[in-house]
């Protein structure tokens, strides 16, 4: 086709987005040119290969729209070794069009099937199938927000056929209670790894105590969960302390969240890998709460504490002194968070994610202590502590409204390095930056040796009303400099 290349990519990827649903006219479109080729199967390459038979004995795992497909062409049982369905989203499909899909001898070996959000077609009728078709293999389903299953659906027809499950995922499902992790609890406690919950007003203590039978479990999600008695707290605590081996633990939005609690978790968690706290009761994460959990869950990966307005300092000097193994910290909004503990969190070698969105406290002191491991800017940059071994790739530093183009002059200065996989910086709400500092970090790019900004895909300068002026050049700079920006 004559002028076929000059089309871009984006484009081109609508096109083949729309034709992925005809599998004949996809694969035609495929072969116009190398540049068309490229792209399909770059966008599209899981439906594409079911039109070309050496690829689909390799086919591991299929989402929706290659289910569909596949059942339309007849093409299901080319694929002798898939392990993973996901389809998610789905709400026209019938239970009859659910038992002939799984009735293919291709998804015979089926170990992970995600329906998540198939809110209006998935019920108890499809729990049966499933559990009949898939009992011996399946050891992970994902029906959150599957809002018709019931408690009795779930247990006769799931938990008490598929006896190998190993993860379950039923968060928002409203209609499951305490009868739905009693019957986990006792079925699956030898298996169980991976479990949320939820979060109904039917789960009560008598539930969350169940939990302790499962010892096996390395990932727990209560977000959420409210008891209406104080019974709750001693349910959680059984249960964490029952369950050593947690690795991950989602308490975002937990009514029962408690300083005590918290202290149990760490006390009882050493393999703690992922924290989220996010929504709790203000009042309840406390120092006294983080400073033990950054000195006993010395493995700590991820740590979740927006708007824990309570914080302060000292629990980000806890960290910085414990937390070695550190690579994502938000914070936002926790606003008694000043340049004291932000440079308390310089010498983590492995920090590359960083949010302190709207905490105001924060000056370039701060920034400068964080990023050049001195909370002075006045030596070249050769001489700051570089003990880091992982780049920065996000950095949030939002509406911190005190920040200068000092902080914009430690991001230029920063060792290549360290800034080596840089994505996303927000800056939104600095007003006080000048276009001569950002000009400055965003052409670095260009030289040989600074290639701090190449790697950018989003840059937030938004309520920046001193980068007003020249937001013309910013965008020719952008343009020019940061070649893989989305946004």
């Amino acid at each position: 086709v004559d002028g076929a290349e000059v089309l871009p990519t984006e484009v081109l990827c609508i096109v083949f987005g729309y034709l992925q649903s005809h599998l004949v006219h996809l694969s035609a479109a495929a072969a116009v040119c190398v540049v068309w080729h490229r792209t399909a199967w770059q966008h599209c390459s899981d439906v594409l290969s079911f039109y070309h038979p050496k690829h689909t004995a390799k086919i591991t795992g299929l989402s929706a729209t290659c289910v569909l497909v596949g059942e339309k062409y007849g093409m299901l049982n080319r694929c002798p070794c898939v392990r993973e369905l996901t389809m998610r989203s789905i709400d026209h499909l019938s239970n009859g069009r659910f038992e002939r899909i799984f009735s293919h001898t291709s998804l015979n070996r089926l170990q992970h099937l995600d329906l998540k959000s198939c809110a209006e077609c998935v019920n108890n009728s499809t729990l049966k199938i499933i559990g009949s078709t898939f009992h011996s293999n399946l050891v992970s389903i994902n029906i959150e927000g599957c809002r018709k299953v019931t408690e009795f659906g779930f247990t006769s027809e799931l938990v008490f056929k598929c006896r190998n499950l190993e993860r379950i995922f039923i968060k928002g499902c409203y209609r499951l209670g305490d009868g739905a992790v009693q019957a986990m609890s006792a079925v699956l406690f030898e298996s169980l790894t991976d479990v949320n919950m939820p979060g109904s007003q039917l789960m009560t203590s008598d539930g969350v105590s169940c939990l302790a039978k499962c010892t096996k479990l390395r990932s727990l999600d209560l977000q959420g969960l409210v008891f209406k008695h104080s019974s709750g707290d001693d349910a959680l605590n059984t249960a964490i302390t029952a369950c050593t081996r947690i690795e991950e633990l989602n308490m975002k939005a937990m009514g029962n969240c408690s300083e005590s609690l918290l202290c149990v978790v760490a006390d009882s968690l050493p393999r703690l890998r992922v924290l989220e706290l996010q929504g709790c009761a203000v009042s309840q994460v406390t120092d006294k709460a983080l400073i033990r959990i950054a000195t006993h869950c010395t493995r700590l990966q991820r740590l979740n504490i927006i708007g824990c307005q309570q914080l302060t300092d000292a629990s980000l000097v806890a960290l910085g002194a414990h937390a070695s193994q550190l690579e994502t910290l938000d914070m936002k909004l926790c606003t008694l968070i000043s340049n004291e503990g932000l440079s308390a969190l310089r010498d983590l070698p492995w920090l590359s994610v960083v949010n302190v969105e709207r905490c105001d406290k924060i000056t370039d002191t701060g920034v400068i202590g964080l990023l050049l491991g001195s909370d002075s800017d006045t030596l070249p940059a050769s001489t700051k502590r570089h003990t880091r071994n992982a780049s920065w790739r996000v950095l949030n530093f939002g509406y911190c409204t005190q920040l200068t183009d000092r902080s914009l002059d430690a991001i230029y200065r920063l060792p290549g390095d360290n800034v080596a996989q840089l994505s996303s910086v927000n800056l939104e709400g600095c007003a006080q930056l000048t276009p001569h500092a950002m000009l400055r970090v965003l052409q670095q790019s260009s030289l040989p040796s600074h290639t701090h900004t190449a790697g950018l895909q989003y840059l937030n300068l938004a309520h920046c009303t001193g980068l007003q002026p020249a937001a013309d050049s910013l965008r020719s700079a952008v343009t020019a400099h940061c070649p893989q920006m989305i946004k």
